[in-house]
């Protein structure tokens, strides 16, 4: 059978040593999913999120669906590190993504049809970047469109957020000129 996980209603989740969520569906069964919703993650010198294995050993892909949330503080807000499997699905809307050394990393990107979007989101004053992709060897694209890089000028421009991928990693554009998240 398949179970579903929620973390939601306005958790704060302080955690300073380590990751303060980690998102693991190795060995599992039949198609889980998770909804991470309106939930605050701040100052862990890890990840506020981190995702690592959607491989539910079942033939059902895993689905992961983070929304409405803030990450701030954090090494890296979103940490989505060699989680593939063909047909699972990582969805990021709505969050903002401010003042962490990287606001979402995705790495080991090696198996077509594993879909990371991160749409939708604000990504703002990160020390390093605002999306990073690193290693990846499938062919599928991270989609990063329709965010705010906190510059009406998007991504990589003077007072905006940058993103560090090869640009056929990481699809940006069309970008908004204003917050997609409700304050």
């Amino acid at each position: 059978a398949s179970a579903s996980i929620t973390i939601d209603g306005k958790t704060a989740i302080d955690q300073t040593d380590g990751d303060a969520i980690e998102v693991d569906l190795g060995d599992t069964e039949n198609g889980q999913s998770v909804t991470i919703d309106d939930v605050t993650l701040n100052g862990s010198n890890g990840a506020g999120v981190q995702v690592v294995d959607l491989d539910d050993n079942s033939g059902t892909s895993a689905t992961v669906d983070i929304t409405n949330s803030t990450f701030s503080d954090n090494g890296i807000g979103l940490d989505v590190d060699d989680a593939t499997k063909a047909g699972a699905t990582l969805r990021a809307h709505f969050n903002t993504f401010d003042a962490n050394t990287k606001g979402v990393k995705v790495a080991d990107l090696n198996v077509n049809g594993f879909e990371v979007n991160v749409t939708f989101n604000d990504y703002l004053n990160s020390d390093e970047n605002g999306v990073v992709v690193t290693s990846q060897t499938g062919t599928d694209n991270v989609n990063a469109r329709f965010s705010f890089w906190g510059s009406d000028a998007g991504p990589n421009s003077p007072g905006g957020d940058s993103v560090s991928a090869a640009a056929s990693d990481a699809d940006t554009e069309p970008f908004l000129l204003q917050s997609a998240v409700e304050n």
